[in-house]
């Protein structure tokens, strides 16, 4: 309990306080404008700090769980999700990958690695969570104009990646990152002799060539996200003919028109998840599961749409036939 003295000292303080604002109102005034702006900006500071010490403890909160060890008797799928950069929707980029974290699901990301340096929470949030991703070669300027490497010559293709690698040895070593998807599906046949002269192994775009995506989240015909379910139905029918499926995944296609997340939309994204997780499916990445066609059944060492898509189907037959689903 409060000694009287207390009251009556408090009392006398507030009288005085009254007094003087009476007195000097436009004093007070301006004292209290003073007051309520230094109290705002202390909030927004301890507001951003305790956001950047989040991303900082999320760094180091994820554990490796990815195992490159295939095993074939499983149905693979591989999750990419492309698009993610510097400060573009990264907040929105790092919940959708946590949420794979939590779920123990390894995956690819394709990265446009402009300035991608110079964004220090998502590098340190990639590096420190690499084991259980792989990062692939998108765009590099993320100019929407123009198919970036339409017409370009191989020493202009390799200037390019060598500028791309170069953003991304802060977070892997460039022996680490082996497969490019080129920007808006097309590319010169000099980009192939670059890519191959960069150890690239893998291009992946749209053409049902082996390592091509097998369906997307989005339907960007009718701009709408795709249902689970049809989802569901394109990974197993892909199954069909090859051993792997591959679902292409956006941030962009989870967000409202303010580029906040969308409750609705990304209650999909989880549902999708889930529903991956309970057919039983297994998860890797596009690096890992090149290394085990390479070790295991193709034993080639290049991936694009010039070799014949019945030749992988022919040689990887012994795997389809003989799994026990």
């Amino acid at each position: 309990m409060i000694p009287n003295w207390w009251g009556a000292f408090l009392v006398h303080i507030l009288i005085i306080i009254i007094h003087w604002i009476i007195k000097k109102p436009i004093h007070f005034l301006i004292i209290l404008l003073v007051i309520v702006f230094f109290v705002s900006q202390i909030t927004l500071l301890a507001k951003n700090s305790v956001k950047e010490n989040n991303f900082s403890l999320l760094k180091n909160y994820h554990k490796c769980f990815n195992d490159s060890n295939l095993i074939p008797n499983k149905k693979y799928v591989i999750l990419r999700i492309d698009d993610i950069q510097a400060y573009y929707l990264r907040d929105v980029s790092i919940k959708m990958i946590n949420d794979w974290f939590s779920r123990n699901i390894p995956f690819t990301l394709w990265v446009i690695p402009m300035n991608l340096d110079t964004d220090n929470i998502m590098v340190d949030y990639l590096k420190a969570n690499k084991c259980n991703l792989e990062l692939g070669l998108h765009w590099f300027n993320n100019r929407q104009d123009f198919p970036e490497f339409k017409d370009v010559t191989k020493e202009e293709a390799i200037i390019k990646i060598d500028a791309w690698l170069d953003q991304l040895k802060k977070i892997v070593k460039k022996e680490d990152v082996i497969t490019f998807i080129p920007p808006d599906n097309v590319y010169s046949t000099w980009t192939i002799d670059a890519v191959k002269s960069k150890n690239l192994k893998i291009i992946s775009w749209e053409w049902k060539w082996y390592f091509d995506y097998t369906v997307s989240t989005y339907f960007f015909d009718k701009k709408q996200l795709n249902d689970t379910d049809s989802i569901i139905t394109s990974v197993n029918n892909s199954f069909k003919d090859k051993s792997f499926a591959i679902v292409m995944i956006h941030p962009q296609d989870y967000v409202n028109d303010i580029w906040d997340i969308d409750e609705v939309k990304y209650s999909k994204y989880l549902d999708l998840l889930d529903r991956l997780k309970s057919e039983w499916y297994s998860f890797t990445t596009m690096k890992d599961y090149f290394n085990y066609l390479n070790k295991e059944w193709i034993k080639t060492k290049f991936f694009d749409r010039n070799i014949d898509f019945q030749k992988f189907y022919k040689l990887n037959q012994s795997i389809i036939d003989n799994r026990k689903w």
